[in-house]
C-alpha cells in the first residue's frame, strides 16, 4: 500500500499493518523490549568506555616508550572509539544535537 496514509485509529488497518492500535498505545510487550535494548545498550556503552580507556593507557606506554608508529595508531584508535562511544551515548540518551 504504497502511497496511501493509515489512520491509526482505524484498529483493522492498523492491525494489518502491525502498527499500534489507537493514539499513543504501543503494541503488547513494547516497553519489556525497550527496556531490555537500553540495558544491552548501556552494557555495550560501558564496555566501550572500558576498551577506549586500555587502548589509551597503550597509546600512553607506547608514545613514553619512544613508539612513534604504534603510539599514533593506537591514538587514532582511540579518536574513533572516542567517536562510536559519543554516538552511542547520544544514542541511549535521546539527544540528536551533534
Amino acid at each position: 500500500m504504497l502511497g496511501t496514509s493509515l489512520d491509526l485509529r482505524d484498529t483493522t488497518a492498523a492491525r494489518c499493518h502491525g502498527l499500534p492500535v489507537g493514539h499513543g498505545s504501543l503494541r503488547p510487550g513494547h516497553h519489556a523490549y525497550m527496556s531490555a535494548v537500553r540495558a544491552e545498550l548501556s552494557s555495550i556503552t560501558s564496555t566501550l568506555a572500558e576498551l577506549m580507556h586500555r587502548v589509551t593507557a597503550l597509546a600512553e606506554q607506547a608514545r613514553d616508550s619512544q613508539d612513534a608508529d604504534l603510539a599514533a595508531e593506537l591514538f587514532n584508535v582511540e579518536r574513533g572509539l572516542h567517536g562510536a562511544l559519543r554516538r552511542l551515548e547520544r544514542a541511549t540518551s535521546g539527544d540528536k544535537a551533534p
